[in-house]
């Protein structure tokens, strides 16, 4: 018994390497300006979308599934009993080996997911207030261009939606 949980934990533990990416959000998310300006100042490049905070989630929420393994593996270790010369100083050092790193990459991903949800909402919330400040690139512009091309007001389709105003 006592080696199938040890070979177990290894397993746990190397899965949980393969899954320990650095923190997406931390990475990929632009920040719009720490101060949000009262007028438009032209295009200001922020990230509008949520993928890398949902990832970071995904992930802080599957540490949490690896630390809940973790503990149960520690607690039953060789059902409970001490096992060989090391007794109990084995189950502790096993637990510590895969729950610690567990914790601490949760704890990781949960606070980068917070840090991309909050940048991502400021950003949404900047575009939606001084629609001026969107990138032309930006999803919603590309959306509201189409539905502008659509009506009869719209410039040709060879042109651009804003021909009336170059």
């Amino acid at each position: 018994m006592c080696r199938r949980v040890g070979e177990k934990l290894v397993v746990v533990a190397v899965l949980g390497c393969l899954t320990a990416s650095a923190a997406c959000s931390w990475l990929v998310v632009k920040t719009p300006p720490a101060v949000l300006p009262d007028r438009p100042i032209g295009p200001i490049h922020c990230t509008e979308s949520r993928e890398a905070p949902v990832m970071d989630t995904v992930l802080a929420a599957g540490w949490v599934g690896v630390t809940l393994a973790c503990g149960i593996a520690g607690v039953t270790f060789n059902d409970g009993r001490p096992a060989g010369p090391y007794g109990a100083a084995a189950a502790i050092m096993l637990l510590g080996a895969c729950a610690l790193p567990a914790v601490g990459l949760g704890l990781t991903h949960t606070i980068s997911a917070m840090y991309g949800f909050h940048h991502t909402k400021r950003c949404r919330e900047l575009h939606l207030r001084l629609p001026e400040t969107r990138p032309p690139s930006s999803p919603r512009v590309a959306a509201r261009n189409s539905t502008v091309g659509a009506s009869s007001h719209a410039a040709p389709a060879d042109g651009p939606a804003d021909a009336a105003t170059d």
